[in-house]
């Protein structure tokens, strides 16, 4: 299948909402004192690291065809109102009430009995530290002075915090052993924490804080700060508080705020949407090419979108949203239209973003060319969203090559256990070749690259019609192997430097 050229559409609209919040930095604080500064570093301590809204009757709506609109029956009374039942004491109480002391959630709480809090995104099956840990957090300076907020996420078992106080920023948490924060038992975890308030840059040249991080009955303790360490936006030895307040709201990075709904922005502009999910599109998808540094991707049964990929030396891109689904178009694929915001910066811009999708044979997620009117693409034309099991989210810890610089130098020579060659040149071509059998041409390759999300798309030319296929995608794991995705053949090939 041909390609067109990647569009790289995230990073630009990235970039794009990282320089306006530069510009507003100083509006956007008028009432706070700012941050420290950054220094200019890019050193990372990691290893690699939809409400959906009813049909619009009597719209115009030139992309889409009509379609019937779903049975919305929910299963409720005609009046709307819940069954209820009357127990012995003639007190009424709902089914399945959360709040009836009678019937406690136990799945959703910890062993001491500690509530766990939902971002939006559920609430895992095991209690490990990382889901423990994940909350909304009030930050409280030793002599009791109100701090701000932290507002922490479970994402696979690694944990990533936004502050809203004195400014914006963003924290992400490494622990310092191979269990990192999956250790169901452990009450405190040794952690290294980098934080940045730009869109490339790291705070202490990507030093990070070193200290003690313990879960309490009230929130989480911090202690033995190591005074040589790096910078945090708040008081090495603050307490942090535990709230009840709802996850998503925090200014700054308010994914859940009715300010970016999504339903009543296509509502407004009478854009048809459906009012069930299409059958399979709930999910976490991954894009096809990536491996354990691919754009992670998602979508609840509530509506909320996150956008997440964490590569090595850079922070971390995470955007949170909202969106809703489009009729079914006449090429068969359906609109998927996303408002999003952007985790460490504060930044007020809403990103707007359109995925047209469709299904293939093995169910996979193909990408059409979306509404442009609406917003930019997310991926590339024709790119490909798997299914991805949230089990499988690969966990971030320090260790040696953490300071590796990014890509490890980029124009490399890789080879695999059967002797199959990269070639990786400065001036963005590569080749591709049997480094055992010269006369091998079937696998003789040319082309050139340009960085991506992931790390690197290859293309090769077409003699036939003069254009461009899209050959696959290079991911850089660490500083010492990287992985070849070829597109046609869905093979995934581990090289490493030849030096």
């Amino acid at each position: 299948m041909k390609l067109r050229s990647i569009k790289n559409n995230l990073i630009k609209g990235i970039a794009k909402a990282a320089a306006a919040a530069l510009s507003l930095n100083i509006l956007l604080l008028s009432a706070c004192v700012g941050l420290p500064s950054g220094d200019n570093g890019k050193d990372d301590d990691s290893q690699n690291h939809a409400a959906v809204s009813e049909i619009e009757s009597g719209t115009k709506d030139t992309d889409n065809e009509d379609t019937a609109k779903p049975d919305n029956k929910t299963g409720n009374d005609s009046d709307g109102k819940d069954k209820e039942q009357t127990d012995a004491g003639n007190e009424t109480v709902k089914e399945g009430d959360p709040d009836d002391p009678e019937k406690p959630d136990e799945k959703d709480k910890d062993k001491a009995g500690i509530k766990l809090q939902d971002d939006g995104f559920g609430i895992p099956e095991k209690k490990t530290f990382a889901a423990r840990a994940a909350g909304l957090y009030r930050i409280y300076s030793s002599d009791g002075y109100d701090k701000g907020c932290l507002e922490i996420y479970d994402i696979g078992d690694n944990l990533y915090g936004f502050y809203s106080g004195y400014g914006y920023a963003g924290l992400e948490f490494f622990a310092t052993d191979a269990d990192g924060f999956a250790s169901e038992d452990a009450e405190s975890v040794e952690v290294k924490i980098v934080t940045f308030d730009t869109a490339a840059e790291y705070w202490s040249k990507g030093m990070p804080a070193e200290l003690t991080m313990t879960l309490t009955d009230e929130g989480i303790e911090l202690s033995k700060y190591q005074s040589e360490s790096g910078y945090l936006p708040f008081d090495e030895d603050a307490k942090l508080m535990r709230t009840d307040e709802e996850m998503g709201m925090l200014d700054g990075f308010a994914y859940r705020s009715d300010e970016i709904d999504i339903k009543k922005e296509l509502k407004t502009a009478k854009i048809k949407t459906l009012s069930e999910l299409p059958e399979g599109l709930a999910g976490a998808w991954i894009l096809l090419g990536d491996i354990e540094s691919g754009i992670i991707m998602e979508l609840t049964e509530d509506g909320l979108v996150q956008i997440y990929l964490k590569n090595l030396n850079e922070p971390v891109l995470l955007l949170r949203g909202q969106y809703a689904v489009g009729s079914k178009k006449i090429n068969g694929g359906y609109n998927i239209y996303m408002n999003l915001v952007q985790f460490g910066y504060g930044s007020p811009d809403v990103q707007k973003y359109c995925l047209c999708y469709t299904f293939d044979e093995n169910d996979y997620m193909l990408c059409l060319e979306g509404d442009e009117d609406f917003g930019p693409d997310l991926v590339w034309d024709s790119a490909a969203f798997v299914p991805f099991d949230k089990s499988n989210y690969a966990r971030k810890y320090h260790d040696e090559y953490s300071m590796a610089d990014k890509y490890n130098e980029i124009n490399r020579e890789y080879i695999s256990e059967d002797g199959l060659m990269l070639v990786l040149n400065d001036d963005s071509t590569f080749m591709i070749y049997d480094s055992e059998d010269l006369s091998n041409l079937e696998s003789f390759v040319e082309g050139r690259y340009e960085e991506n999300p992931g790390g690197l798309s290859l293309y090769i030319f077409s003699y036939e019609d003069g254009s461009e296929d899209y050959y696959g995608a290079v991911t850089f794991i660490d500083a010492r192997t990287v992985q070849l995705g070829i597109y046609s053949t869905k093979e995934t090939i581990t090289l490493k430097p030849c030096n």
